[in-house]
């Protein structure tokens, strides 16, 4: 739609009407602030201590004496007020933008035998705000004396538990060679052992 700011309309964000109506009245705008009602310490007021709340626009819709006509176009806002849809109201005097559709209320009119279908919108502002994101890096740890210590323990192993071998502590290399260096020594003497014992000590 060509040249917006001159014309009473509420689009949508393709710049498409709200519905089909025939016309537009009553137009009003609310503003309001929110400041603390509890006393200031000092009497000092600071710019955060005023919250503005969103603007609310109202405007009516004019539909025909079309009953068919306007129940379709009905449906149609009953449609846009379930939906999160955002609309532009445009006046000669400024633009509204961010406005979701929150309230509707229906009348009929006197004019034309009472067939004039007046639907009045209310519409609220959606404020946005800017948040900044910051990175923060994580500080090295600081080793202590609770720093992981190495045992020599190695965890099982998931073929260990399906073949039923030994839960326990892996030995270390050194310490297993040690270990077979010692049983090698007790065969050896077990095999001494025997030997003695079978010499015959019998007289010849």
């Amino acid at each position: 739609m060509k040249d917006k700011e001159s014309v009473f309309a509420i689009l949508d964000s393709k710049d498409k009407l709200i519905c089909h109506y025939e016309g537009l009245d009553d137009f009003s705008i609310s503003v309001s602030a929110n400041i603390p009602t509890e006393p200031q310490e000092g009497g000092t007021f600071m710019s955060y201590d005023k919250v503005r709340n969103p603007q609310e626009v109202s405007v009516s819709l004019i539909f025909g004496g079309n009953i068919q006509k306007q129940i379709k176009e009905l449906r149609v806002l009953e449609q846009r007020i379930n939906s999160t849809e955002l609309f532009c109201v445009i006046t000669p005097a400024a633009l509204y933008k961010n406005m979701a559709l929150v309230g509707l209320s229906m009348n009929r009119s006197n004019r034309s035998g009472g067939n004039l279908l007046v639907v009045d919108c209310t519409f609220q502002e959606v404020l946005s705000a800017n948040l900044k994101r910051g990175k923060f890096k994580a500080t090295n740890k600081k080793k202590t004396s609770s720093d992981k210590v190495d045992t020599g323990q190695q965890p099982n192993s998931f073929l260990a538990d399906l073949t039923g071998a030994s839960k326990g502590p892996a030995l270390s290399s050194r310490k297993e060679n040690e270990m077979k260096r010692k049983a090698k020594e007790s065969n050896n003497g077990r095999r001494e052992i025997n030997v003695n014992q079978s010499v015959d000590y019998s007289d010849s």
